[in-house]
């Protein structure tokens, strides 16, 4: 997928997935105006609206599970402490049990 594509494909809030041999990216849908987005195998961004990166997931405290969305201004996240982890839009971990 050439990059002009990706990023249009950004702002209108689609869900895109690309492998061209050399880069496969992903992008999830936008939920209370953040979107996961990313390289397979790089660290997991996370986005608003218009483009800006808010914040990059710690992936030594949390896995980059497929089903990230925010809802009034937290998500849920598995915490590799095997518990459950909530984060703001700003990637503060909010509480952690």
């Amino acid at each position: 997928m050439k990059i002009q594509t990706f990023l249009a494909s950004l702002l209108l809030g689609a869900v895109a997935c690309s492998c061209n041999g050399i880069r496969r990216w992903f992008l999830c849908e936008f939920h209370d105006g953040v979107a996961k987005v990313g390289e397979f195998q790089k660290p997991t961004l996370f986005i608003d609206k218009t483009g800006k990166t808010l914040f990059q997931l710690d992936e030594t405290k949390f896995y980059p599970a497929d089903d990230i969305y925010f809802s009034e201004g937290l998500a849920a996240l598995n915490s590799r402490s095997n518990g459950m982890g909530f984060i703001d839009k700003q990637g503060h971990t909010t509480f952690d049990y």
